[in-house]
């Protein structure tokens, strides 16, 4: 009895004992399996990492362009300012010359048209000066009195021009001008009976007052 308690005892504490061959290989395999697990687990990672971030761009061996600018809008050139001084308008050559008068006779032409349409007198003094702006201030009153516009359609086609001898104080131009006179109602200003057409031949005489042509003198020769 005794020595079969001491056998017992001598066998607990020897301890559990390593696996049994049969075993070994097994155990063997399992650790080889996992390390080949934990392998191509990280290999994954590392390909779908370099997948999805981009590499960097190489270095271009190319001299890079520089940015391109802005298209500059081209401002549009301004011609020669209009002669406003008798000794100007002397050394120009004659087209140019034409140029400068056929400008004031039609700016002259649409600022009394305007004004006989609207009965306002305050435009005139800009194009005419002296006699003829008292006789075109005269006309107007009478249109307003009457309370009665007028509508003119008229145009100038420069015929001649004459520089007056030196020193230099006026020009005159003759022109072929056509015109077209009709009443208009007071409140619609819509044309009311019948237009009246004329043709004719005149001769208007141009001062510069303050660097601007004006009206001086219109005379009329010849009216059909």
């Amino acid at each position: 009895m005794a020595r079969r308690t001491q056998e017992r005892h001598q066998g607990v504490e020897a301890g559990p004992q390593g696996p049994p061959e049969k075993e070994r290989p097994f155990r063997l395999g399992l650790i080889v399996f996992a390390v080949v697990i934990v392998f191509a687990g990280g290999l994954v990672v590392y390909l779908f990492g370099f997948r999805t971030h981009p590499a960097p761009p190489l270095p271009s061996t190319q001299a890079s362009s520089p940015p391109t600018a802005a298209p500059t809008q081209l401002v549009p050139s301004v011609g020669p300012a209009p002669a406003t001084t008798y000794d100007a308008f002397a050394a120009l050559p004659s087209p140019q010359q034409q140029a400068v008068m056929q400008q004031a006779i039609d700016h002259y032409l649409a600022v009394v048209a305007d004004t006989f349409m609207h009965l306002n007198p305050g435009l005139l003094p800009e194009v005419a000066t002296g006699a003829q702006l008292q006789v075109l201030q005269q006309a107007v009153q009478g249109a307003i009195q009457k309370h009665q516009p007028v509508s003119e359609q008229g145009a100038a086609t420069i015929l001649h021009i004459v520089l007056s001898p030196r020193p230099y104080t006026f020009v005159s131009i003759d022109v072929r001008g056509t015109g077209t006179d009709q009443y208009l109602d007071p409140t619609t200003l819509q044309p009311i009976g019948t237009p009246n057409t004329t043709t004719s031949r005149s001769s208007f005489s141009f001062v510069i007052e303050n660097g601007v042509w004006k009206v001086s003198e219109h005379i009329q020769e010849q009216a059909s």
